[in-house]
């Protein structure tokens, strides 16, 4: 048999073969079956923040926050710690350097430069009095300090582990194209995507929002590497989720969350861990702003809470006593609808603190027959109802509602916060609940056990 003939047979055989492996579809199920004797690779992380480890391979991370809330301030940060084992907070996992992969979709390419040439190499150039240099880990990051650029030589060294691409002037199909040729090709160990909402045309297309977040696991378990999305939150300041369908697909499939934003009233900027599967970072990351837009450590600020329910700020003037406690709100009793003000004795204009305020009936009519609203539906339909026009006396008799049981802080369907109505009978089987906890904390505490004293000659009496 001579050489063609053979290899026509070969190449039949294996076509045969691969035919008959063909896996049936109980066969491909069982591929994916977890066991607890399923051997399984251990996740590999690329940083610790504060001692906690973060930004697995094979997963997603997102990076969200308000326009210009430090976003790309805190992914410099990351990608200098690629090349620099510890800046700020942020530590590298491993001694050698990590492979960067940054594909920029939002800003102009000549952004995209000075960022990298004026903030991330800076922030990954060895101090003097460190002791130590970057070449000890790899690599060399020497700066030209007239014109703070790599110097000749040292440029191929940061070259081979960053990869900078700006795709802000194509087309979103071809942007998703390139980012995977590009994961193919690079075998990034990390993968900045700035943003993702690029990559497709309508954040609340639930379609393509599920295909694109569908797409980059695969890159992300394809290639062993962490991707890490960059996505917008909500206008709405006291809204902080992520904006589109696209961000609540991004919030179900991400391994973690970082929220970035600016501590109010303060030129101080926070990082914060929202979520993650396994152990949270408790510890946020705060920085400033040098003289050269470089961030350094900074205390954490005295910061304003907010409120978990309605994402409002707290107030923290809790210091004063008696009448300076009590807050002056702007209500003109003329204007009031007195259909939602229980029937009382009064007849001058009361102070008002001391307005019954039907609350029930109040909030069940702003509701308009719905179960749930989100804050600022809820605040604009009371207020209307009501003829309230003073927003702090609003709030007041929010909290009143919630204290007495007539509303209930929650979440709905697509993680929107907002109050639930709560019913009557709900509310009464509450205040019963509540009744009772509190006659068992009255009860007076026995001082013996119900049975009798054992006899002197020691015996039980029973």
């Amino acid at each position: 048999m001579d050489n063609e003939a053979f290899n026509l047979v070969k190449g039949r055989l294996a076509i045969h073969n691969q035919a008959a492996k063909k896996l049936t579809p109980c066969d491909e199920l069982l591929q994916y079956r977890v066991m607890p004797e399923t051997e399984l690779p251990p996740l590999e992380f690329l940083f610790k923040m504060n001692g906690v480890e973060c930004f697995p391979r094979a997963e997603l991370v997102a990076n969200t926050g308000k326009a210009k809330s430090g976003k790309t301030f805190f992914l410099s940060i990351v990608m200098a710690c690629c090349l620099k084992k510890n800046v700020l907070g942020l530590e590298r996992v491993r001694d050698t350097p990590i492979r960067v992969l940054w594909y920029d979709t939002e800003q102009s390419a000549q952004s995209t430069q000075k960022i990298l040439v004026n903030r991330i190499i800076p922030l990954s150039r060895c101090k003097k009095e460190e002791g130590r240099c970057q070449k000890e880990e790899g690599i060399n990051l020497n700066l030209n300090p007239e014109e703070g650029r790599c110097q000749k030589g040292e440029e191929s060294q940061l070259n081979d582990q960053f990869f900078v691409f700006n795709v802000r002037g194509i087309g979103w199909e071809k942007r998703r194209e390139l980012l995977a040729t590009a994961i193919n090709e690079i075998k990034p160990d990390l993968v900045i995507v700035d943003g993702i909402k690029d990559l497709i045309t309508d954040i609340n297309d639930g379609t393509q929002a599920t295909t694109v977040v569908e797409d980059q696991m695969g890159l992300a378990q394809t290639y062993n590497c962490c991707i890490v999305d960059v996505l917008h939150q909500n206008k709405n300041d006291a809204d902080r989720n992520m904006r589109g369908w696209i961000g609540t697909e991004l919030t179900n499939k991400a391994f973690e969350v970082w929220s970035c934003a600016i501590v109010s009233n303060t030129d101080t900027f926070k990082v914060e861990q929202i979520m993650s599967r396994m152990k949270r970072c408790e510890e946020n990351l705060y920085y400033q702003l040098d003289d050269n837009a470089l961030p350094v450590s900074c205390q954490k600020p005295d910061e304003q809470p907010r409120d978990p329910a309605s994402g409002r700020y707290i107030s923290k003037k809790n210091d004063k006593t008696g009448d300076e406690k009590k807050q002056k709100f702007k209500v003109d009793w003329a204007k009031l609808n007195c259909d939602y003000i229980l029937p009382n004795d009064s007849k001058e204009p009361m102070a008002p603190e001391d307005i019954p305020w039907d609350l029930g009936r109040l909030f069940t009519d702003a509701m308009e027959g719905c179960s749930f609203l989100r804050f600022a539906p809820l605040m604009a339909a009371t207020m209307r109802i009501s003829c309230i026009e003073d927003r702090n006396y609003y709030y007041q008799l929010l909290e009143r509602a919630k204290k007495e049981h007539y509303l209930t802080p929650g979440k709905d369907m697509s993680g929107q916060q907002g109050f639930y109505l709560v019913t009557p009978d709900q509310r009464k089987r509450i205040l019963a609940t509540e009744e009772e906890e509190l006659r068992k904390q009255q009860e007076p505490v026995q001082g013996e056990l119900p049975f009798n004293k054992p006899e002197e000659n020691g015996t039980a009496p029973f």
